[in-house]
C-alpha cells in the first residue's frame, strides 16, 4: 500500500505542477477549467496505466528510450506557446487555457507517459492492475484540483504577465525530466 501511494503521488506531481500553473494564470471560469483539467489528468493517468499493463513488455524498449523526449517536447512547445501569447497580450495578459481541445489532450497525454511505464512494470511482475490504476487516477485528480486552487490562491498576488511564469514553469518541468533521465 505504501509503495502504491508513493507511485501515485510521484505520477501526480507533473499534473499538480501544470494545474498550479494553470490556476496561477486563470482569470475567469475557474471552476470549469479546474474540473476539465482534473478529469483529463485523472482519466489519462488511469487509462495509460491500464494500456501499459495490457501492452506489457511489447513496447518497453522503445518507450524507455523516447518517453522523456516526447513528454519534454510537448511541455516545451506548450510552454513556448504560453510565453509567446503572454508577450503578445501584454496589455490584457490573456491567459492560455490548457483545459480545452488539443492542448488539454496533449498535456494530459504527456504527463501520463510515466503511468504507461508503471503499467508495463506491473504487467512484468504479474501484479493486479485495477486497484492501482484507480488509485493512480484518483490521486492525480486530487493533486490536479489542489494544484489548480493553490495556483489561484497565489494569483491573488497580482503578478504581471503570469503567462510568462507559466510558460517558463512548463519548460522548467521539461528540462527537469530530461536531466533526471540523463
Amino acid at each position: 500500500m505504501l509503495e502504491l501511494s508513493i507511485i501515485a503521488v510521484s505520477l501526480g506531481m507533473d499534473a499538480f505542477s501544470i494545474a498550479f500553473t494553470q490556476g496561477l494564470i486563470t482569470c475567469c471560469n475557474h471552476i470549469g477549467r479546474s474540473l476539465r483539467l482534473t478529469f483529463a489528468f485523472a482519466f489519462f493517468q488511469s487509462f495509460m496505466t491500464l494500456i501499459g499493463f495490457i501492452l506489457g513488455g511489447i513496447l518497453s524498449p522503445w518507450l524507455n528510450q523516447f518517453d522523456v523526449w516526447v513528454m519534454a517536447g510537448i511541455l516545451i512547445l506548450i510552454g513556448l506557446h504560453m510565453i509567446l501569447e503572454a508577450l503578445r497580450n501584454s496589455k490584457d495578459d490573456k491567459a492560455i487555457d490548457l483545459s480545452r481541445g488539443w492542448l488539454l489532450i496533449m498535456i494530459a497525454f504527456a504527463t501520463s507517459i510515466d503511468a504507461l511505464a508503471i503499467g508495463f512494470s506491473f504487467s512484468l511482475i504479474n501484479r493486479q492492475i485495477w486497484i492501482p490504476a484507480a488509485a493512480i487516477g484518483l490521486v492525480a485528480g486530487l493533486m490536479t484540483i489542489s494544484g489548480f486552487y493553490i495556483g489561484r490562491f497565489f494569483q491573488r498576488l497580482k503578478l504581471k504577465r503570469v503567462g510568462l511564469i507559466g510558460g517558463f514553469a512548463l519548460i522548467g518541468i521539461a528540462l527537469k525530466i530530461v536531466l533526471e533521465r540523463l
